[in-house]
């Protein structure tokens, strides 16, 4: 018995927990599901279903971040910004 009322007491904590929780999670949800809409919108994918399908993966990514940075180093060690 004992141990169904510690179960009962823990639940309604949780029930508790979640009642004051839920709000503010739906609203950064919605705040984050605007800027997903934002952002598809601004590349002309407003219609998208899957943005998910959109991102590409760290083997694509990847060498083109490293070949940036690389052009970076160059700029800034160009004669120009040296001076």
């Amino acid at each position: 018995m004992q141990n169904r009322i510690e179960l009962l007491t823990d639940l309604r904590a949780r029930y508790v927990t979640a009642e004051k929780d839920l709000p503010d999670r739906r609203l950064r949800l919605g705040l984050a599901e605007q800027a997903v809409a934002r952002v598809l919108t601004r590349i002309d994918h407003a219609s998208e279903e899957d943005p998910a399908r959109l991102v590409l993966p760290a083997a694509v990514t990847g060498p083109v971040c490293t070949e940036n940075l690389i052009r970076v180093d160059d700029v800034m060690e160009s004669p120009k910004l040296a001076e």
